[in-house]
């Protein structure tokens, strides 16, 4: 009897290696652990004044702005993008197909809180005929609106002038507020 225990237990060996076990896997640091940085891109370019570099942004059918800069920077990590430019011509579109079209001497794009800020001195016009000027334009596409500060200056068809330090509009200027 000791020789088929020998053999069975022999045996059983055997087969047990036969039968190896499932790879163990070791989980993987992740990017968001103290201490661990996140890859971040960095991107340059610029364009020429025949071809600058142009930006769209469209939501499904519909475009929210064209942009034209002539160099832009931009840096890019997990889920965000902010991206510096220099003299941008930028174009919103409202639903309503109203357009405000701005100039200014630089500019940001801020993917993660969904805005385009203009700076420098900001020169606007609408597609109503109202003009605008400004230090500093903010576009929020999350309730297309443009907020401005500093030496607010707005100019309408039939000459009529405000002026503030600061305002808050849609994009067709029509409901706007300047304080």
């Amino acid at each position: 009897m000791t020789k088929r225990m020998l053999f069975a237990l022999g045996l059983t060996v055997s087969l047990a290696a036969c039968n190896p076990q499932p790879p163990r896997t070791t989980p993987s640091p992740s990017p968001s652990a103290p201490g661990l940085s996140t890859l971040a891109l960095r991107i340059t370019g610029s364009g020429t004044p025949r071809r600058p570099i142009r930006i769209v942004q469209s939501a499904k059918t519909r475009r929210i702005f064209d942009l034209l800069t002539a160099s832009y920077q931009s840096r890019r990590g997990l889920g965000s993008t902010h991206a510096t430019l220099r003299d941008v011509r930028v174009v919103f579109y409202a639903r309503s197909g109203a357009r405000l079209t701005a100039e200014a001497p630089s500019g940001m794009l801020d993917e993660e809180r969904n805005e385009v800020t203009l700076q420098g001195g900001v020169d606007a016009s609408s597609s109503t005929g109202l003009s605008l000027h400004c230090r500093l334009l903010v576009f929020r596409h999350a309730d297309d609106t443009v907020h401005g500060d500093g030496d607010v200056r707005v100019k309408d068809v039939n000459g009529m002038r405000l002026s503030g330090t600061h305002f808050d509009s849609d994009i067709s200027l029509a409901h706007m507020q300047v304080r």
